[in-house]
């Protein structure tokens, strides 16, 4: 039987390659940034969402719910074209995918487009 984490990872890989092609190209040949950099914030029902990439391959990501509560985790990441890797607090994975200006994913459940700051 396979982990959580590790079934987890995998639903969202093929969620966000889904919202990958659904969306537009992505990886290098659509001007994916040589590396993440930054300040970037995507919004949907549940609050703001706010990736701090930091360096080392760090990076914050802060949720700011709907009511005001704030929750800010650390994490890793791996680049890899238009892709970013997220290894967040617990073991939680998270995929971006470089579509067009913006990155994507499906991380937590529902659709996110994180926009440059």
């Amino acid at each position: 039987m396979r982990s959580a984490p590790a079934i987890l990872a995998v639903l969202l890989l093929g969620c966000a390659g889904f919202l990958a092609q659904a969306c537009g190209k992505s990886g290098p040949g659509a001007n994916a940034p040589a590396t993440p950099s930054g300040t970037w914030v995507a919004h949907n029902e549940d609050g703001e969402f706010r990736l701090d990439f930091k360096p080392d391959n760090t990076l914050i990501l802060t949720s700011i719910a709907p009511r005001g509560k704030v929750i800010a985790q650390l994490g890793s990441f791996t680049f890899a074209g238009g892709l970013i890797y997220v290894v967040l607090a617990k073991r939680v994975p998270m995929v971006l995918h470089f579509v067009n200006p913006n990155y994507e994913s499906a991380a937590f459940g529902l659709p996110m487009r994180f926009v440059k700051q």
